[in-house]
């Protein structure tokens, strides 16, 4: 088994910078209460805290259109920079010019669109790969809860073939 505590659950809010400053009171906790490794979180810790944070889930924003996700590829200035000058080589005859910078910016556009078009199928592939049941240490007993119900603070135990539920630092290993 691997033990390891909670310290950024996948929360709706904006938990990183939260759990930055309170990993290291989670850890005094640890240290100054013996019994909380026995013991872990009680389920109204719990309660209060995933009311607080929400849920460890992947938040699931409405999905951009692929014509949004290339349009939005023509708003950086220096795109908008290189689309005037273009624009100005067309007017002024320099028909060669301004294919070339044309194409360019057009090219730019098409690897922006990629990347962030796989960037979204990698995060919907993230959501699926999420733990559905994690391993928990609750009110003093080894507890299966959804994964989704796991909280900054919460023992978690991982055996071979179990997927992590979310961040944590490992307190106790074996085998390994």
């Amino acid at each position: 088994y691997i033990y390891f505590i909670i310290t950024a659950a996948l929360c709706q809010t904006n938990v990183g910078t939260y759990l930055h400053r309170r990993a290291h009171k989670i850890q005094e906790k640890i240290f100054y209460w013996g019994d909380f490794m026995q013991k872990g979180l009680s389920s109204r810790e719990a309660e209060k805290l995933l009311e607080k944070h929400g849920e460890n889930v992947l938040s699931s924003e409405k999905r951009e259109s692929a014509a949004k996700i290339f349009a939005s590829q023509f708003k950086d200035l220096l795109t908008l920079i290189l689309l005037g000058a273009a624009a100005v080589s067309l007017f002024i005859g320099e028909f060669i010019d301004s294919f070339t910078i044309f194409a360019i910016v057009f090219l730019n556009a098409i690897l922006g669109f990629s990347q962030e078009f796989k960037t979204e199928r990698t995060l919907e592939n993230l959501k699926n790969l999420a733990a559905p049941k994690a391993s928990v240490l609750r009110d003093g007993r080894k507890t299966e809860i959804p994964a989704s119900k796991i909280v900054p603070g919460d023992i978690c135990f991982l055996s071979a073939g179990n997927k992590v539920p979310a961040d944590g630092k490992i307190l106790s290993s074996m085998s390994m």
